[in-house]
């Protein structure tokens, strides 16, 4: 059995070329930018569709409105059985369409939030959809969720953000 000696021979400057460019990429500017440029679209993008199939294979299917329910929204001028979790539109365009936020935390952490705070009505919609309300029977019908296929999505994401611009 011989021996293989293998030899790599490495440019300083491309060298540090690479780090600083890394370190660019991970600091509290580059990955806030990541999160509201990339990951913040996608998030978005997954609500739509959550909305769109009335449910999905992360917070499982909506059951459906009961019938009081419908002829509650029929009464107010809405469509009766379907889109579940619209009337208005507003909680919709507000998951759908929030810029969240995403700010710089201490020691080197991004806190990414989406949608953005909210309180009041907003806010009780929210936890209505996504935890039910056991004083109106009204079931969970989650807007917002994530799972591993999410995680692995954001992971492949991240790795195309770090590999950009090297």
């Amino acid at each position: 059995m011989s021996a293989v000696t293998v030899e790599f021979l490495v440019e300083p400057s491309d060298t540090d070329r690479m780090f600083d460019f890394l370190t660019a990429k991970m600091s509290n500017v580059g990955l806030v930018a990541f999160m509201r440029d990339d990951v913040r679209p996608y998030l978005n993008e997954r609500a739509r569709a959550r909305f769109a199939g009335e449910g999905d294979g992360v917070t499982g299917s909506w059951m459906p409105l009961r019938p009081a329910t419908v002829g509650m929204r029929e009464k107010a001028g809405f469509p009766g059985e379907h889109p579940i979790n619209v009337r208005t539109g507003k909680m919709r365009r507000f998951v759908t369409e929030s810029q969240g936020t995403v700010f710089a935390g201490t020691y080197g952490a991004v806190a990414f939030s989406t949608p953005r705070k909210t309180s009041g009505v907003m806010a009780d919609k929210l936890r209505t959809a996504q935890e039910g309300d056991a004083k109106t029977r009204t079931v969970a019908r989650p807007v917002i969720g994530l799972g591993p296929e999410d995680a692995t999505h954001i992971r492949d994401l991240f790795r195309k953000y770090l590999e950009v611009g090297w």
